[in-house]
């Protein structure tokens, strides 16, 4: 059962999404907050954010960026970009999208994935997130199998592009934490076997600034994209 999105002040859970090639949905989640968590947010903010976030994927590229969908092909696309404020009260918001990839028209196969590593300045698992960006064209992919350093360089330069811009409109991207998982039991006394039972850890929702991004060579898979 999905569990309830959680309370953040200020935070907004904003979830990109489109077609790819074999007709299954794509869809990339990233984490905003406004104003550090001092107000929440409302429709003109959330605007103004969208003009960005949007922008990372289609449009006019940031200084020595590329955008996201200028390495898929012309089958990728992005349909809208839906938002929930993460206050318990307010209604998901839409914004549609139409946008489609512009990087030729072969394309690799729809569960090939780009990810995007988002690091704060703290470590451990809580404080960092994975992107995994909708499938690329095979021209993105160099002799050895592994994206070409280009295709890194301008993905990582339009996020930093995205992430400045967003700063005087008082958006910060952010990584959120909320959930659950499971650990060994502190309780339980561990049996010859050295296994202990596992059970359910949760902890209180919180979000934490994004200072850098970074991108593997790598590709990834999202099987459910096939």
């Amino acid at each position: 059962m999905p569990r309830p999105l959680p309370n953040i002040p200020g935070a907004v859970r904003c979830v990109v999404s489109g077609l790819t090639p074999s007709g299954r949905k794509w869809a990339n989640i990233h984490h905003m907050r406004y104003a550090g968590g001092a107000s929440s947010p409302g429709t003109t903010e959330i605007d103004n954010m969208d003009v960005e976030l949007f922008r990372f994927y289609s449009g006019t590229v940031y200084a020595g960026g590329a955008t996201v969908l200028s390495s898929c092909s012309t089958t990728v696309t992005i349909t809208q970009i839906d938002y929930t404020v993460l206050d318990g009260a307010a209604l998901a918001y839409s914004k549609p999208h139409a946008a489609a990839g512009s990087g030729g028209t072969s394309n690799l196969p729809s569960e090939v994935s780009a990810a995007l590593t988002l690091r704060t300045t703290t470590r451990g698992r809580r404080y960092r997130g994975r992107i995994y960006l909708p499938p690329f064209g095979p021209s993105s992919i160099d002799a050895a199998g592994n994206w070409t350093s280009a295709l890194r360089t301008g993905l990582i330069a339009q996020y930093n592009g995205m992430m400045a811009a967003l700063t005087p409109k008082q958006w910060k991207p952010v990584v959120a934490s909320y959930g659950y998982s499971w650990i060994d039991d502190p309780s339980d006394v561990i049996p010859p076997s050295g296994h202990s039972p596992k059970i359910l850890a949760t902890w209180a929702p919180f979000a934490t600034d994004i200072n850098s991004v970074t991108m593997d060579a790598k590709p990834d898979v999202q099987r459910r994209r096939k």
